[in-house]
């Protein structure tokens, strides 16, 4: 049985439980896969994603679509990657991604999400986003 424990001096937040292998356990910060998690509301539109995250939106039925403007491909290392979940929508109001200036979603300027409930990840490539 593994008791928890508040190791002194470490904020567990941002840390995750290793072992050794023996049974010895420690606390590690966390890297390398996975997404970390972020809730958004329409209060957040704009928003400019980063790598590495998944993004759960709740489309709260404003009169205006949520807008997710994408970093310049030059930001990212080939292969990061971004997701976005449209969460729930009250009204008509859709999740429309757009790409800067020169830069694609699979071939086109803009990807719209118009379903609730239904998800994109997005991949950085040499030349375009790639849906995944």
């Amino acid at each position: 049985m593994i008791k928890a424990k508040h190791i002194k001096g470490v904020n567990s937040n941002g840390y995750v439980l290793t072992t050794n292998g023996s049974g010895v356990v420690s606390w590690a910060a966390a890297s390398g896969g996975g997404f970390t998690y972020e809730a958004k509301t329409h209060s957040d539109s704009p928003l400019t994603p980063a790598a590495g995250k998944h993004y759960s939106i709740n489309a709260d039925g404003s009169s205006t679509n949520f807008a997710i403007n994408l970093p310049a491909l030059s930001t990212f290392t080939d292969g990061e990657s971004i997701r976005i979940k449209f969460r729930a929508r009250s009204g008509s109001n859709n999740i429309v991604i757009t790409a800067q200036s020169g830069e694609n979603i699979d071939g086109s300027n803009t990807y719209t999400l118009d379903n609730s409930h239904s998800s994109i990840t997005l991949i950085a490539g040499s030349t375009e986003w790639e849906i995944s």
